[in-house]
């Protein structure tokens, strides 16, 4: 496993209560309007350079009971993107749409769900994914981030300007247990 591999754990349905079944992992994209889009990651409370790829793994519980595949199915991968525009020039960048476009259709596949959200002022984007199945085994998730941006000299009657990322994927998978 590499440093880019996120675990989502299996839920605790060994007690009385179930617990347990979520990730989550923050990162920091800071776009621009003609180059690579730059994606940092919240390690150790501050954030790095992100090499690659996620590879999100939904762990497999090892108790076999017929409820555990429905309390597999809820275990869920949030991922929390901040659009950071502080190095750029004045103006108001914010996500656009749903925040992302989905390459390839990716998004309706059957083996598992994603959703996105956008907070308020459109600069944070979750994009959760979840009710992944059991024959999940390596499946990519390709998307780009879409975002706006309005110059400060245009504030309240510019052009807006659309600007998308190159692609960033994340890699879905569910190990056989």
């Amino acid at each position: 496993m590499s440093e880019n591999t996120i675990i989502v754990p299996a839920f605790n349905a060994n007690t009385s209560t179930v617990e347990g079944g979520i990730a989550i992992v923050c990162l920091k994209v800071t776009p621009h309007k003609t180059a690579d889009w730059q994606t940092q990651i919240l390690r150790n409370n501050e954030f790095q350079p992100l090499d690659g790829e996620l590879e999100v793994i939904f762990a497999a519980d090892n108790v076999q009971f017929p409820t555990l595949n429905l309390l597999a199915e809820m275990q869920t991968f949030k991922l929390l993107v901040l659009l950071d525009a502080s190095t750029q020039e004045p103006g108001i960048w914010q996500f656009y749409d749903k925040g992302v476009y989905f390459e390839n259709n990716t998004a309706n596949n059957p083996d598992f769900a994603v959703t996105t959200a956008l907070n308020d002022d459109s600069t944070c984007l979750t994009i959760t994914v979840s009710q992944v199945k059991e024959s999940s085994n390596e499946l990519p998730l390709a998307f780009r981030y879409l975002a706006s941006f309005l110059p400060e000299n245009s504030l309240g009657g510019g052009q807006l300007g659309l600007y998308y990322s190159q692609d960033p994927s994340i890699k879905i998978q569910r190990p056989q247990g």
